[in-house]
């Protein structure tokens, strides 16, 4: 998404929330957090959560995976699993007297 269409949906969410806070570094933090959404995905989703919530909107309340585009669930898949792959990476080994004491409260076996 473009810098110019991100003030799109700032002029929108302004437009029900007065107190909305347009500041340089929001811009750029939704410009890069909506890198790979189109404005027409955001925009919908935006109308949604004005629809359903008195809440101003977050970032992610515009992000959410549009499940009919192939792309979006692909990207959304390949993120998952290279943060399994990390946490299993990543995982170390139960402290011996913490196992211990699993084993003798029955919570665990050998």
């Amino acid at each position: 998404m473009k810098e110019s269409e991100v003030l799109k949906l700032f002029s929108i969410i302004r437009t029900e929330h007065k107190n909305f806070e347009i500041t340089d570094e929001k811009k750029a933090l939704w410009c890069r957090l909506m890198k790979d959404i189109t404005f027409e995905t955001a925009a919908q989703n935006l109308w949604e959560h004005l629809r359903t919530s008195r809440m101003e909107p977050k970032a992610s309340d515009l992000i959410r995976l549009d499940k009919s585009d192939p792309n979006q669930l692909r990207l959304h898949t390949s993120e998952r699993m290279d943060r399994l792959e990390a946490w299993e990476r990543d995982a170390i080994d139960c402290p011996p007297h913490i196992l211990e004491r699993l084993r003798g409260g029955g919570i665990i076996g050998d």
